[in-house]
């Protein structure tokens, strides 16, 4: 039904855990309970009872986010490799760094969106980045 396109994203596709999560056209086998434990809403979206209708993938409940798959996959790289987006002064990239403050931002990860903030007020120190994003 609409799998045979799907693309696993490579280095997040871990065959011991229970979630597939789709963006766009790429997929990405992770931890629920990783996901739960990081994100208020993944948290809240995994507790509700699963309904009788729920799309699988290979066994696993299939949930569709309207993220770009770069997002997640940025997003998921950040959460499970701690090498990844390291705290400031590490070096990163615009890319990276933007779409962990968006993804920390929308799905509540408190402590990546304050380490996204510290590398952003770090990269442009004015009071003005300071205050809209560290509220």
């Amino acid at each position: 039904s609409g799998h045979a396109s799907l693309v696993r994203a490579d280095g997040l596709w871990f065959h011991d855990c229970g979630l597939v999560i789709q963006a766009e056209s790429t997929i990405f086998r992770v931890s629920g309970g990783i996901l739960g434990t990081h994100s208020p809403i993944f948290h809240d979206m995994l507790s509700l009872p699963m309904a009788d209708d729920v799309e699988m993938f290979e066994g696993c409940p299939l949930v569709r986010l309207p993220d770009t798959a770069e997002d997640i996959t940025i997003f998921l790289k950040a959460l499970i490799y701690y090498d990844f987006f390291e705290p400031s002064p590490a070096r990163t990239t615009f890319v990276v760094l933007s779409a962990v403050l968006r993804m920390a931002d929308k799905y509540q990860v408190v402590a990546l969106r304050k380490r996204a903030v510290a590398h952003l007020s770090a990269a442009y120190p004015t009071p003005l980045v300071d205050l809209k994003l560290v509220q």
